[in-house]
């Protein structure tokens, strides 16, 4: 398979090796009811029903329970909000559509068992697991051509650098089909038929000798000039069968669910997805990570998710880059057998062999591979970056963001600088902003009015380099962030130019850094 290196940010991704393996397991969820019986006749070809002529991804006798399991699923929201739900769907999307997630009856009445407190508290059996794609084989993709609203071409090639992106970060592998000459087995089929962006959870099985097209879902509105590509690398990992962060078993320990300032009809967005998350902390920079106003109704609040460590709200719902968690959980369910009978390398801070340059290791964030996670990852344009060794206590130094010395003076557009910095054993680092440019700026990293960062410093403080530091950002005159101390005596600190236009107020930022007694 060829595939053309296509550009995510300013990330160059290019295709690697195809690996080999067994079918797909089916070792999911404990299906109960009606949903359950459904999908064992499809699964034993029992159920001959053809597929809506709409390409839905079910069949018709399958949206039909979905219809009936989302009534359901109204009735415990109106308990929830203790008043009548109305759903006004004015979107032109399929009934088995919630928020960016097109769901099977299975998958639905684990979100009703969720959402009545009956959910399994099992660790194994996720999506990733049993609706998993073939091992060793690509996985087909084509843009359909049959409906009114066809993805036009400029915009396949934000598709292609979307799968571009998992392809470098992992050992998956995308292969395009005509829609001439599509393969006898599921495939991808990105569309922008329905409303808004949207993916099935895994891989949809389908009776053998009916279609097996499984569609994306890309309306217009999601191909952002600044999140495009994000936002499509975010609904793949769902057909990878990734869910959201936010639905992780262990959420209640990270984030609060505002429920009363969920728009209603749109809770299953926030029930929790039995599974297991192959030993990966909670990562609020997860690129499946929701916003903090995800389906919020204003009128009650504009926080449905809300930190339990405000200083993460800046990562939350970030799409620029695949976060460490999300790689590792699918090389994990994907790659784990591709490096077989090659001593893995000694790998630093959290960093595992790389499933596709099995000498090296996959770092977190910032660091680099052929390293072993042990130096600081290569800058990106202007020079940057680099390891620093406080050998006293107290000593201190400074980093800041390159070009930005002087009024108008701003960085670049597409700007990485990596810091990992070193005190003595048994002291940790202090972290403390200064005023860039005292009477001017004393911070200027580019934002969005919600308080996402697009350009960021972040500062990994924690024991865990692979989990998402904390993000600053924004345009102040005054620094009101209180210090940051080290759990540690390491620490990585990252520079992320994200913003791809340049305009004179991009001043960057100052960083004191200085060893302190534990």
């Amino acid at each position: 398979m060829v595939m053309s290196t296509v550009g995510f940010g300013m990330t160059v991704w290019s295709a690697l090796i195809v690996v080999a393996a067994p079918k797909p397991m089916n070792i999911g969820l404990v299906e109960t009811g009606e949903a359950s019986r459904l999908r064992n006749k499809v699964a034993q070809g029992e159920s001959k029903v053809p597929l809506s002529k709409t390409v839905f991804g079910i069949t018709d006798q399958e949206m039909e329970q979905v219809k009936l399991i989302k009534k359901d699923i109204d009735n415990i929201a109106m308990k929830i909000h203790k008043r009548p739900v109305q759903v006004q769907k004015t979107s032109k999307e399929p009934d088995n559509v919630l928020g960016d997630i097109a769901y099977t009856a299975v998958q639905l009445a684990a979100i009703k068992r969720q959402l009545t407190g009956h959910g399994q508290r099992r660790r194994r059996g996720i999506s990733l697991v049993h609706n998993r794609w073939p091992l060793g084989k690509p996985i087909p993709y084509t843009f359909d051509e049959t409906s009114k609203r066809p993805i036009p071409t400029a915009q396949r090639d934000v598709v292609r650098a979307a799968l571009a992106a998992w392809e470098e970060a992992t050992c998956i592998r995308f292969q395009y089909f005509l829609p001439s000459s599509l393969p006898d087995s599921t495939y991808l089929n990105f569309t922008g038929a329905w409303d808004g962006c949207w993916s099935y959870v895994g891989m949809l099985y389908h009776t053998p000798g009916y279609p097996r097209s499984q569609p994306v879902n890309l309306d217009p509105s999601c191909f952002d000039v600044l999140l495009g590509v994000g936002r499509i690398v975010h609904e793949v990992g769902h057909a990878l069968g990734l869910w959201h962060e936010h639905t992780r078993y262990d959420r209640d320990k990270h984030v609060v669910i505002n429920w009363d300032a969920i728009k209603a009809g749109m809770e299953g967005n926030f029930a929790k997805q039995e599974g297991d998350n192959k030993g990966t902390p909670y990562d609020y920079g997860s690129i499946m990570h929701y916003v903090p106003t995800s389906f919020a109704n204003t009128t009650v609040s504009s926080t449905t998710i809300e930190p339990m460590e405000s200083v993460y709200k800046n990562s939350m719902g970030q799409r620029f880059k695949l976060a460490f968690g999300d790689i590792k959980v699918i090389n994990a369910v994907y790659c784990a057998d591709t490096c077989n009978g090659i001593p893995a390398p000694t790998c630093k801070n959290g960093g595992y062999q790389d499933p596709v340059k099995c000498n090296e290791c996959k770092c977190p964030d910032g660091l680099k591979g052929s390293a072993y996670c042990a130096e600081p990852a290569p800058h990106k344009m202007d020079v940057c970056g680099w390891k620093i060794t406080l050998t006293n206590v107290p000593e201190m130094t400074t980093i800041e963001s390159p070009n930005s010395a002087l009024v108008y003076q701003t960085y670049k557009e597409f700007q990485e600088c990596n810091w990992l910095i070193q005190s003595p054993p048994g002291s940790k680092i202090l972290f403390e902003f200064v005023p860039k440019i005292p009477t001017y700026y004393a911070m200027a990293l580019t934002h969005y009015v919600s308080g996402l960062c697009i350009d960021y410093v972040e500062i990994k403080h924690t024991l865990d380099f692979g989990r998402t530091g904390q993000r600053f950002c924004g345009f102040y005159h005054t620094l009101t962030f209180p210090a940051i101390i080290s759990e540690s005596n390491q620490a990585l600190v990252l520079f992320r130019a994200n913003y791809p236009y340049n305009f004179s107020n991009k001043l960057g930022f100052k960083l004191h850094v200085q060893s302190v007694p534990s």
